[in-house]
């Protein structure tokens, strides 16, 4: 049994993630009468950078475990 969880699970929540924070942000932004703005995609891609980050990180913790 795996007791590491696998970057792929990390990497589909991080994707979930991102396209919820796209959304709440564009409609916060919207409801605010700013219209359509790169902002809530910055947002998302942050989030989404992070989940990579912590992909990669679990990666190299599993491939020193294995070793």
């Amino acid at each position: 049994m795996d007791k590491l969880p696998s970057e792929r699970l990390v990497l589909m929540f991080g994707v979930g993630i991102a396209l919820a924070a796209y959304v709440y942000w564009t409609v916060v932004g919207l409801e605010r009468g700013e219209g359509w703005t790169d902002v809530p995609a910055l947002r998302a891609l942050f989030v989404l950078g992070s989940v990579c980050l912590l992909a990669g990180l679990l990666r190299i913790i599993r491939a020193i475990d294995e070793s």
